[in-house]
């Protein structure tokens, strides 16, 4: 349809006309004219709720599940009406604590609980990478349909999108470090992103209906009826999932009310960036009404695709498929944008807020733990920057990874899913005053762990990517705990019984819980706050507390602490503003209880960088208070206990009593309020005009007490008529009732010098307004500071001075920084004038506004005689044309230019900088010149040297070449030796095991010679008597008694030798051939300790075999042979001294199909230096004395390769060493 290029200029063209949008709003902003401050902005911009799984899939899930998707707006829609009650809870909240994500927020409410704070960030984490991935997949997706071919550019798509996604969200969201201010530009181009999908969406709902068909009815008339029955169905074609489809229909209805509050996005859009609390009535209507209008031409595209023959499997795609199957090239170019808006602004508001809840709550604790790390504590924006990235990239990975798998297309309620865990800790937290940290974090677990079980493990096994045990026979094995039939449950569909689980076991625990703990200090300090009951006041009375602390000192340890993490003009600013706040200046002593509010409110402020709990822990260890100072405070609250006399079960109660009596009246109230406001509604114009200027009246009183400037009324003579509490304590007085009481002439009292009030009202008299004049002031101390007046003579008919109407501001710190910039500007001149470099100023033509001595005592003249004049008039002209050139280009690009030039056998490196104005156009040029001629004579010298050298590296090369080939034929010789050597060591051990046998052997096998032996002699005796006539009865039975010892002691040997021999046949078989079979392991190893008695009997050194008689493997009976003869001949070698006595021991358990053999020795240990070579080939520690370095080498190469197990080794000196051999019963059949 177009060109891969082509769509993608068009798609940076329209990120570029975003981002001016954006600079455009943020200048307003900072000009004081914000048009982000207001109630329309702010409800659209919660249209970020609107993503591209909005845009496309909804018409992919009307196909599907019919009305089903309705579910996802109408949650809410319904939640919208309960906005006045609870999102402006929050947005009070926020103001408070300076709240900069959900994870701030239930970090505060509970107690600034790093833990609580680190849960919640992985939970969203969690949450937002699918759900960020989903919007890529469908940037790139619609790319491709919109470009289409085999363009190489197609390829690149992915990376493309992701590195603009970054940039922007950086640019727009986090390039500053309190993330509590506004984001004018950001809100300002998701505002403009979602009015351009809107009409998008609308666009092609309406080509659909009337230019495809000719109306609805005719559109609803071409769908087959049983299509138009699925479309029109409550649950779709595919049913609820075995339930009714009402309780899907709730369950999806909870997940999207809480959705649009707790997704991370959604929070910071409606809490974070909510600059006003009337901004919400207006969103109570205007985003239910938005959400109308997107959805109202869903089921029609739908029906529209399915009339068209477009394959159902993909109604995610009907949006842009429509206008491109009928040739709609503009009109899919379109919805392809409105598809990116969608998806761009979820990614850039979600990308920012998982930023900076990864920075407070995950990496800070790590940075704070970890003092290698201490540096990153000045560079958290950049981490901020860092985390941005790593989403996005991880998002980007995820989506490559899963494809369009199952995951994908359902990510949505998957992460909707995650975010309802959220909801039991953040309402109970703000409408429930026995929540406890206890009891949120078991909860929030809880509720996390049930829905990685019942609703992500599902997901993902379905698309192949992991193991679905769980899902199939259950956690463990265990057949109740199957993911989508938790404890038996099999009469919902999975989404309802993930919902039902993980909210049942979350709010139960939360509830249980804390009913069963306490809160913390902490806790109960923000209880009344967040539960929007008042807490009880500070007492006024009793004893005075004395301020004889040092407020500069105290100033100093906490800005220590905060310079840890931001530069020193913005810790300056923290503090400065919190003593602005709890009017400190001019104190140089404060109490104690002084000193606690202002702690208090530096950490409120500070938290809105770092968030509460990294606020908390951070000046905790600032050492603020000392242990009298915290005894000082602990005793003032005592004395306010002691004198009101009551106990403190007392106090509580009364307080509890108070509390519900301030809220029942504060519910009364608003009752009344409501009652009147609809009793207003029934009167007329006059009632409502009289309205108006009521409130236009509150309106100026507000702002009269309120405003941060001076406003005052005077008499001509010099008296204050009326002044408003700013202009009190800007001139030191507690009240404005006491300024104007005790100021009875201006002139003297307030101006430091008398001329000052004359010049005053000379200027007022001939001009009627002061505009802008500064003053020095007198403050009610004696202090000096500086005003600002701004004031407006105010006359009779008669034109008769009557009054003075002005406004004055403390512009002190302001002229402290003016004079500060002076010196500032002396500094850079100083420096300006000590580069070595020649450094010019000059206009867009060339002509010199200041150049450094330097540059002028290069051409032999003084900065004076070349100021004014034209750069290229001292410049030969072949140097001046170059140098005009360059100019010319760095002003029309905007951008520097560095060239090199070569005047009178000198070479100079020079660039030129362009300074922009506001608007961006060059208004100044910077040009720096460098002397290089000894660098370029350095250069041309290590050239010479270069070619030089060439010859050289190419003979080195060949040496080099012929070295290698050498080795190889070297390593080749030492692979086959180490082969030899391995053989060698096998034929060894067969070779003990024979001398070995042969030596048992050689005992029952000599007892029967003898005993034949001594038979024989006896018969020869026997025969001489009976051939001589001499054999007596009583020697013959002599005789038969003796062949009956000799032959039974011959027939015992001879089988003892049998046995042997049998033994010895069958483990030589086994260890010289490859042969598998089923054996009863206990006694085979009995043969082959059996086979080593002969190595045993020469030491003192026993060997113990504790194996299950029954246990019987399938396996290598030779290499168990080899393994326990290399493991007792190991031990025999290098466990024990020559004549020590020891024990070895054999150990054999079988668990789950696996069997575990340890083989322990009470020896002389191994050297930690030795463990972890004594698997190496040919290390041994006896080399020459037996030890070869083979054996425990063979010995790992037959457990990890033939037998298919582990083997590990521990030991330590003096306390023996022990093998422990982890393998299993049966191994593959593929050996």
């Amino acid at each position: 349809m177009f060109s891969p290029l082509l769509v993608l200029l068009l798609l940076t063209g329209y990120i570029s006309c975003l981002f001016l949008l954006a600079r455009w709003a943020e200048r307003r902003s900072e000009a004081g004219r914000p048009v982000t401050d207001n109630p329309f902005v702010y409800a659209l911009a919660l249209a970020t709720y609107c993503t591209s799984w909005t845009y496309y899939g909804s018409v992919g899930k009307a196909v599907g599940s019919g009305l089903l998707f309705l579910t996802i707006y109408i949650g809410p829609t319904l939640c919208a009406a309960l906005w006045w009650s609870i999102l402006r809870k929050l947005v009070r909240i926020k103001s408070s604590f300076h709240i900069t994500s959900i994870a701030d927020l239930l970090a505060a409410r509970y107690g600034k609980s790093h833990r609580i704070a680190a849960l919640a960030t992985t939970v969203a984490f969690l949450g937002s990478v699918p759900y960020v991935a989903l919007q890529l997949r469908s940037v790139i997706s619609t790319f491709s349909l919109v470009a289409g071919g085999t363009s190489p550019l197609l390829h690149f798509v992915g990376p493309l999108v992701m590195v603009l996604m970054i940039t922007y969200t950086i640019l727009l969201g986090v390039r500053r470090m309190d993330p509590t201010d506004r984001h004018p530009g950001m809100v300002a181009t998701i505002t403009v992103e979602a009015m351009f999908k809107l009409v998008a969406l609308v666009s092609v709902g309406l080509f659909a209906v009337y230019g495809l068909h000719d109306g609805l009815a005719d559109l609803l008339a071409s769908l087959p009826p049983d299509r138009l029955a699925s479309i029109l169905s409550l649950g779709g074609t595919g049913g609820a999932g075995g339930n009714s489809p009402y309780v899907l229909w709730a369950s999806y209805l909870l997940l999207s009310m809480s959705a649009i509050l707790f997704l991370p996005h959604q929070f910071h859009v409606a809490v974070v960036e909510n600059a006003n609390e009337n901004h919400i009535r207006t969103a109570t209507w205007v985003f239910p009404l938005y959400l109308l209008v997107i959805n109202a031409f869903v089921v029609p595209i739908a029906a529209a695709g399915i009339s068209a023959g477009l394959d159902p499997s993909r109604g995610d795609v009907y949006v842009l498929g429509l206008p491109a199957l009928h040739g709609q090239a503009g009109l899919a170019l379109l919805v392809f944008l409105g598809g990116f808006s969608a998806a761009m602004s979820m990614v850039m508001v979600s990308s920012m807020t998982n930023a900076v809840m990864l920075t407070n709550h995950v990496l800070l604790p790590v940075i704070e733990r970890v003092p290698v790390l201490g540096f990153l504590k000045r560079r958290l924006l950049q981490c901020r920057w860092c985390c941005v990235a790593f989403l996005i990239l991880v998002s980007y990975w995820f989506e490559h990874a899963v494809g369009e798998s199952y995951i994908l297309v359902n990510i949505g309620i998957i992460a909707f899913g995650a975010v309802l865990q959220f909801a039991p800790a953040i309402l109970g937290g703000i409408f429930w005053r026995g929540g406890t940290r206890t009891g949120a974090l078991a909860g929030l677990s809880a509720g996390f762990m049930l829905w990685m079980h019942t609703m992500l493990l599902p997901a993902m096994s379905k698309s192949g990517d992991i193991w679905d045990g769980p899902v199939q026979s259950g956690l463990f094995g265990l057949s109740f705990l199957r993911s989508e039939s938790l404890f038996g449950l099999t009469s919902l569909d999975p989404v309802s019984h993930s919902v039902f689980w993980t909210l049942a076991f979350n709010a139960g625990l939360y509830v249980l819980v804390s009913l069963h703990s306490r809160q913390s200090r902490e806790e109960l300090a923000v209880l009344g706050e967040f539960t929007g009951q008042t807490a009880v006041r500070e007492r006024q009375a009793g004893s005075p507390v004395e301020a004889d602390i040092d407020l500069a000192d105290k100033c100093r340890l906490m800005e220590r602490t905060l310079r840890e993490y931001m530069p020193r003009a913005e810790v300056q600013e923290i503090i400065l503003g919190s003593m602005r706040t709890l009017d400190l200046f001019g104190r140089t002593s404060i109490s104690v209880t002084m000193l606690a509010a202002l702690y208090a409110e530096v950490e409120k402020t500070f938290s809105g960088v770092v968030g509460a709990a990294a606020a908390h822990k951070a000046l905790g260890k600032a050492g603020v208070f000392t242990a009298d100072e915290t005894r000082i405070l602990s005793d003032v609250y005592g004395s306010m206990l002691a004198e009101m006399r009551i106990t403190p079960d007392e106090m509580v109660r009364r307080i509890d009593y108070h509390i519900e009596r301030e809220r029942l009246l504060t519910r009364h109230a608003e009752e009344l309020r409501e009652t009147i406001r609809l009793r207003e509604l029934e009167i007329g114009e006059r009632k409502r005009v009289e309205e108006a200027l009521r409130k236009a009246e509150e309106n100026y009183r507000g702002i009269f007490l309120s405003a941060p400037e001076g406003i005052f009324q005077t008499t001509p003579d010099g008296r204050f008529i009326v002044a408003n509490p700013a202009l009190a304590r800007i001139l030191g007085y507690d009240t404005a009732e006491e300024l104007v009481a005790q100021v009875t002439d201006i002139g003297k009292q307030v101006y430091a010098y008398p001329l000052g009030r004359a010049r005053f009202l000379r200027v007022l008299s001939e001009t009627g307004a002061v505009t802008g004049m500064e003053m020095a002031m007198r403050k009610k101390d004696g202090s000096l500071i500086w005003g600002s007046l701004i004031a407006q003579a105010v006359r009779d008919a008669d034109g008769n001075l009557v009054r003075i109407d002005g406004l004055m501001s403390d512009v002190t710190e302001k002229k402290r920084a003016v004079e500060e910039l002076r010196e500032s500007e002396a500094r850079i001149r100083a420096l300006f004038n000590a580069t070595s470099d020649s450094a010019i100023l000059m206009d867009v033509e060339g002509v010199i506004l200041a150049i450094n001595e330097h540059g002028a005592r290069r051409r032999g003249l003084h900065p004076e005689d070349m100021t004014g004049h034209y750069i290229y008039d001292h410049l030969p002209p072949n140097a001046a044309e170059t140098r005009r050139l360059q100019t010319r280009e760095a002003v029309r690009t905007k951008s520097p230019r560095t060239f090199e030039e070569e005047r009178d056998g000198f070479y100079y490196a020079i660039t030129i900088y362009p300074i922009l104005d506001n608007d961006g156009s060059p208004r100044q040029l910077a040009s720096f010149s460098r002397d290089i001629t000894a660098q370029r004579e350095s250069e041309k010298m290590i050239q010479r040297l270069n070619e030089s050298l060439e010859q050289r590296v190419q003979e080195r090369t060949q040496q080099l070449e012929e070295a290698n080939l050498e080795l190889k034929e070297t390593l080749e010789q030492l692979n086959r030796t180490h082969k030899q050597l391995v053989e060698s060591e096998k034929m060894a051990s067969l070779g003990g095991l024979v001398a070995g046998v042969a030596h048992e052997i050689n005992t029952p096998v000599g007892i029967g010679v003898t005993a034949a032996s001594h038979l024989e002699a006896k018969t020869k005796i026997m025969l001489e008597e009976y051939r001589g006539g001499e054999l007596k009865r009583s020697r013959l039975e002599a005789f038969l008694g003796l062949c009956d010892e000799s032959t039974r002691m011959i027939l015992v040997n001879l089988r003892r030798a049998s046995d042997l021999i049998r033994s010895f046949k069958q483990v030589a078989v086994d260890r010289s051939t490859e042969e598998r079979r089923s054996f009863a392991l206990r006694d085979y190893l009995e043969e082959v300790l059996l086979s080593l008695r002969p190595h045993l009997k020469k030491t003192a050194i026993t060997v113990e075999l504790a194996c299950p008689p029954e246990l019987e493997i399938d396996s290598y009976p030779g290499a168990y042979s080899q393994i326990l003869t290399n493991l007792v001949m190991n031990a025999l070698l290098h466990a024990y001294d020559e004549g020590q006595t020891g024990r070895i021991t054999v150990s054999i358990t079988q668990d789950k199909g696996r069997l575990r053999l340890v083989f322990s020795d009470d020896g002389k240990g191994i050297a930690p230096e030795h463990l972890d070579k004594i698997f190496e080939p040919f290390y041994t520690t006896k080399r020459g004395r037996g030890g070869t370095g083979l054996g425990l080498h063979i010995l790992y190469n037959i457990v990890t390769q033939r037998l298919e197990g582990t083997v590990r080794c521990e030991s330590l000196p003096g306390q023996g060493t022990t093998f422990t051999l982890d393998v299993p019963l049966e191994i593959s059949r593929t050996q």
